[in-house]
């Protein structure tokens, strides 16, 4: 991972905390859906998969928190919503 002064460095900003800043402006977040009892249907079956489909689901996930433009394979709006976005793995 490159640290912050060297991408700072690289691409002419400020500093580091307005480099975070800009990064943490930014990040979305993704919120499960949870029932009224409480119950996370979502997370329950994340907790239900192998090491490796979760780590590719973590990869997506965090590729949709952090990255502005994202390819439409991964993330597209619902048609109809205000607000609500589809994530595909």
């Amino acid at each position: 991972m490159i640290s912050c002064y060297a991408f700072v460095a690289a691409h002419n900003i400020v500093s580091c905390e307005w480099f975070t800043y800009l990064l943490t402006s930014l990040m979305r977040t993704i919120q499960f859906y949870h029932t009224p009892s409480g119950r996370s249907p979502v997370e329950e079956f994340l907790d239900s998969l192998s090491d490796k489909h979760a780590q590719k689901i973590a990869w997506v996930l965090r590729l949709v928190e952090r990255f502005d433009m994202i390819p439409k394979q991964y993330f597209k709006k619902l048609v109809g919503t205000e607000d609500l976005w589809e994530i595909r793995i």
